[in-house]
């Protein structure tokens, strides 16, 4: 069996080349950043783990004392409120890490957020919300590739993606919006890839199951993406009524397959937990700390026209404040849409990208407490910046230098987001100049070289210098490649 996201992979050597590079580049971006692990969030989802592996249950009665606001309690037992799809799949990393710890003579039994709890965090970030986002980028690059955009339209894209969006930040913390928008954007690849190669059985038949498998576990993770799970099951379908019977019923029978036995452990974890395959933790809060959940949805309403605008628009949580570059998506949109073969896609992304900011400012808690930029628009992210990758390669020459200019503002911005807090406190009505830039201005940053000695804005250097070698190599195959612009 050959699949190649390019075609022939040997005539294009380079584009395979610059994906690599910068897929690497983003991982070790990813990890060389960690927000801080005793985030109420973070610790839910990591104690159901611990549990599930020290102890085999889904309770963590003895972990409770260290939960904050988010835990469910039921039958006197108490529960992460969250989803549980990030905890299942940090397990095996759970695992390695305690024994990691055991063999470097620590304590594995952890009952409390402490320095060891923060290496099995950290661990399990960077292979599940980095990892995923990572080949989330990798795939836009791709994909981008695949739709007609050039290949700095593709790399435009990557990085805009990677590390000039809340993506990057969110990709450094053990959350679960990262990873599920990531499985929804594998899936939606995997369509168009499949769309664009020859029938092949096995290929099909392992593409289709994957395809289900992502989808069903990115509801797993996140519950919200059920509906974009909808939407790139229409695509999917759209596009598979134009092959021939027999590959039509091979794709959906494996990723029908796929998405019932990964939707199985939710299930499972519910009837466990709750009594029921269809209760969920938002349900059972132990303290009534959030009144409003009980209206609507958990909580979840009608959209509210201010809290819209302050998604999208305001210092306080608006994504085009902490991501300039993402305000010219709409128009990257419009350019695939002009493409006749392009016109499903642009209409997939339109309806992901508008559903979470509409499904944000229809919840109670449309800020989400301490966050750095509204986080729960985060799964859309991959599908908006695809569009860049169009809004590049159309673009006359004489904007160019404005795309850039963009694209390095924002990488700016997110760099000091990531490197200083993506939990900004709630109070504070303008975090990126009242609590963000201050901090980073003082050299109060998160990552990693401190803890060995290396402090304040000298602990960048050696990410600035990967950057520096990653950018280097990256240009040089792009101007020796043939028509790059």
């Amino acid at each position: 069996m050959q699949f190649n996201f390019l075609g022939n992979t040997k005539k294009n050597s380079s584009e395979v080349k610059i994906g690599i590079t910068l897929f690497l580049i983003l991982m070790i971006s990813y990890t060389y950043f960690q927000q801080h692990y005793g985030n109420s969030n973070v610790v839910s989802r990591m104690n159901l783990a611990l549990s599930m592996i020290e102890d085999g249950t889904v309770t963590i009665n003895k972990y409770q004392e260290h939960m904050g606001d988010d835990e469910a309690k039921y039958k006197g037992n108490y529960y992460s409120d969250k989803a549980p799809g990030l905890s299942f799949t940090a397990l095996p990393l759970v695992a390695v890490s305690k024994t990691l710890l055991r063999l470097w003579g620590k304590n594995p039994h952890l009952n409390k957020v402490n320095w060891e709890f923060g290496l099995i965090v950290k661990f399990c970030t960077v292979f599940t919300s980095g990892l995923f986002t990572a080949i989330a980028a990798l795939l836009i690059y791709f994909v981008s590739l695949r739709i007609g955009a050039s290949i700095s339209g593709a790399v435009f894209a990557m990085l805009s993606f990677g590390l000039a969006s809340p993506a990057w930040g969110w990709a450094t913390a053990f959350f679960g919006h990262a990873m599920a928008g990531s499985c929804l954007f594998i899936a939606f690849a995997i369509i168009i890839f499949l769309n664009q190669n020859p029938p092949n059985k096995l290929r099909d038949t392992l593409l289709g199951f994957l395809a289900g498998a992502v989808l069903s576990w990115a509801v797993v993770v996140e519950f919200p993406s059920a509906i974009p799970l909808a939407v790139i099951m229409v695509f999917g379908i759209s596009k598979a009524t134009k092959w021939d019977k027999k590959r039509a019923v091979r794709v959906l029978l494996s990723a029908t397959i796929g998405g019932i036995i990964f939707v199985t452990p939710l299930l499972i974890y519910n009837f466990v937990a709750f009594d029921s395959p269809f209760a969920i933790g938002y349900n059972h809060y132990s303290h009534g700390q959030f009144p409003e959940m009980k209206k609507g949805l958990v909580g979840i309403t009608y959209p509210h026209p201010w809290a819209l605008f302050m998604i999208l628009f305001s210092p306080y949580r608006g994504v085009f404040w902490f991501s300039p570059i993402l305000i010219i998506a709409p128009i990257g949109i419009y350019y695939l849409w002009r493409r006749p073969d392009g016109r499903g896609i642009a209409l997939t992304i339109t309806i992901i990208s508008v559903y979470y900011p509409l499904l944000n400012s229809s919840f109670y808690y449309w800020h989400a407490g301490w966050s750095t930029g509204p986080r729960y628009i985060t799964p859309m992210l991959p599908f908006f910046c695809l569009s860049l990758s169009m809004m590049w390669t159309d673009a006359g020459l004489k904007w160019k230098p404005a795309l850039i200019g963009l694209l390095l503002l924002s990488f700016g911005i997110s760099l000091i987001c990531v490197s200083v807090s993506m939990y900004s406190p709630n109070k504070i009505l303008n975090p990126l100049f009242d609590f963000l830039i201050p901090r980073f201005i003082d050299g109060k940053l998160t990552c990693p070289p401190i803890k060995i000695g290396i402090s304040g804005h000298a602990a960048l250097i050696p990410i600035l210098a990967i950057w520096a070698i990653g950018s280097i190599y990256v240009l040089k195959l792009l101007f020796n490649h043939k028509h790059s612009l």
